[in-house]
This record gives structure tokens, C-alpha cells and sequence, in this order.
């Protein structure tokens, strides 16, 4: 938004200033011929020079030598044009469109960045009671016990626990077991107790069955 603004009020800059010391070099585009040639004229106020410069600007990337005539070398203007054109050259064909394209470079990048990081965690993260794969895969819960992949998928399965949800919604109160009742206050007021944090059946019971060193 900023870069924009600049550039924006630099091309109000220049188009007021070239309409005051180039006004016959800012030759704009006003009619057609029957041959589909165009017919130019000199521009003829702030905003008509302001959208010759700002349109052509963009699409030379900031060279105003090809957007206006060229001056007379030699001539009385001749200086002044070229600080001109290389001025606006250097602030904003190099300075701000670079910076634009690099703003836009860095947001592609953390968009990638993002996406990455939320691949890993749904790699590598257990949804449902957010232990990480490699605290999982440490503690020796025997071979019997399931991998980190079928935790995820079999034990913690996060499609379970939602239509688990969805059941006791349907579910008519008066029926409920003892587990489900828990489960339903806990929903109505908002708990999250009644879900497993960095624990599951299967480490539960190896800590228990784990025999005591002395």
C-alpha cells in the first residue's frame, strides 16, 4: 500500500512538473483515424499527463524516454530531460518496482512457509491430543502397541471424536450413559477436559503395566 501511494504521488510530481517544462513532450493519445492510426496531441492538464505517465510508467518499467519525445540533443531541454527521465528511472523503474517485487516474493514465501508448516504439523502432530511423533515414537510402549500413523488414524481419529459430537447431539439426554452425560456437560460449558491431552488408552495402560525400579 505504501509503494503504491509513493509511486502515485511521484507520478503527480512529475506529471505537474512536465506539463509546466515538457508540456510538448507528453504527446497523449486523443483520436483515431479512419487506417486505425492514432492521432497525438500535447497534453492538456495535471490528470491527462498523470495517466500517460502512470499507464506507460508501468508497463516501461519507469523508462519515460519511451513514453515521451525525445528531446533535441543540444538543445535548451536537454539537460533538464535527462535528470528527469533518470531520476524517475532510478526511483521508480529500480528502486520501488523492485521493492513491489520483492514484497511480492516475500509473500509467496511465507504463503509456501505456511503451507509447509501446516503439512508438518498434520504430519507430525496428533490432532486430537497434540503429542508429537517423535515424543511418541520415544516412549516404549512395546511392539505391540500402534505406530504414530495409526495412532493418528485408528486410535485418536479426529472423524471419530466428531461424530462422536455429532451422536450425542442427536442423542436424547434422558438416555445417556454415565460417559456420555460427562461428555455432554463438558460441551455445553465449553470443556475440553474430556479429551485426551498428550496421553491415549495405549500409553495409559503401558505406564501402568511399566514395573516399578527399585
Amino acid at each position: 500500500g505504501l509503494v503504491f501511494y509513493l509511486f502515485c504521488i511521484t507520478v503527480l510530481i512529475y506529471a505537474s512538473f512536465g506539463l509546466n517544462h515538457f508540456h510538448s513532450a507528453i504527446q497523449v493519445p486523443y483520436d483515431e483515424t479512419e487506417e486505425g492510426d492514432l492521432i497525438y496531441k500535447e497534453c492538456g492538464s495535471t490528470l491527462q499527463c498523470f495517466y500517460h505517465i502512470f499507464y506507460g510508467s508501468l508497463s516501461e518499467r519507469g523508462r519515460l524516454q519511451r513514453i515521451l519525445t525525445k528531446p533535441l540533443i543540444g538543445g535548451d531541454a536537454f539537460p533538464m530531460r535527462i535528470i528527469y527521465d533518470s531520476v524517475f528511472f532510478v526511483w521508480v523503474g529500480i528502486i520501488l518496482l523492485n521493492v513491489i517485487t520483492g514484497l511480492i516474493v516475500d509473500t509467496f514465501s511465507s504463503i509456501r512457509e505456511e503451507k509447509q508448516a501446516r503439512t508438518d504439523s498434520l504430519a507430525n502432530d496428533c490432532f486430537v491430543c497434540g503429542i508429537l511423533r517423535n515424543a511418541y515414537e520415544d516412549m516404549a510402549v512395546g511392539i505391540e502397541a500402534p505406530n504414530f500413523d495409526r495412532h493418528v488414524t485408528e486410535e485418536h481419529n479426529l472423524w471419530t471424536y466428531l461424530f462422536y459430537v455429532a451422536y450425542l447431539k442427536k442423542k436424547d439426554p434422558c438416555l445417556d450413559t454415565g460417559i456420555e452425560s460427562y461428555v455432554r456437560d463438558q460441551l455445553d460449558k465449553s470443556l475440553l477436559e474430556w479429551i485426551p491431552s498428550r496421553t491415549s488408552y495405549v500409553l495409559g495402560n503401558a505406564k501402568k503395566n511399566t514395573p516399578i525400579q527399585k
